[in-house]
């Protein structure tokens, strides 16, 4: 998983540890943890974490920290005929990035509006459509709760383009290749 964490950070997105096969942060309140507020693109906090927890899950804010701003679909809740009814009345879904969560879900990625503030809410758009914003976070592949994440479908990220602040740096691109630290030579995450 930690493959995966420095993976993130080397695109600029922010990462956190959840407690192995949750959706919970790792680092606990008493020990000072603010949950998502603790992403970070540090490789030397998330290797101390990663030590840690070495099975933790990853999490990634999101809102203007990563820049994604993300449909969560939950079929449990009635999310499969919300976004069927929702695409019937205003058309097809732009092609984005897409995983599909452990529970039988699924993420759309889309990016996050320069200078908006869109907040969490839950089944505004519809039962089981639930939009994660400002103030939250999603699980990413290849985190496993009571199933796998695992993208889907890995367009690049709808919506209008991140800010250049968030392209990896030179010296993590280079690290990156360096130390090989994606063993399947495969990015988790699509091209953004």
């Amino acid at each position: 998983m930690i493959d995966a964490a420095l993976d993130y950070a080397c695109q600029g997105i922010p990462v956190f540890p959840l407690r192995p096969g949750t959706k919970v942060p790792a680092v606990p309140k008493r020990e000072g943890g603010e949950g998502y507020r603790d992403a970070t693109t540090n490789r030397d906090q998330i290797r101390r974490w990663w030590r840690r927890w070495p099975d933790a899950n990853v999490g990634v804010p999101t809102g203007t920290r990563s820049g994604f701003l993300v449909l969560d679909v939950d079929p449990d809740k009635g999310g499969d005929g919300s976004l069927k009814i929702l695409i019937f009345e205003h058309g097809e879904l732009p092609a984005t990035a897409t995983v599909n969560t452990g529970g039988g879900g699924q993420h759309y990625y889309y990016s996050y509006p320069v200078g908006a503030e869109i907040r969490n809410n839950a089944s505004k758009l519809g039962p089981g459509l639930d939009i994660r914003g400002e103030g939250g976070y999603v699980v990413v592949p290849p985190s496993v709760t009571t199933g796998p994440y695992y993208w889907g479908d890995r367009s690049p990220v709808a919506g209008n383009p991140r800010p250049g602040s968030w392209k990896p740096s030179q010296h993590c691109l280079r690290a990156r290749r360096a130390s090989q630290e994606s063993p399947s030579g495969r990015s988790p995450l699509p091209k953004i």
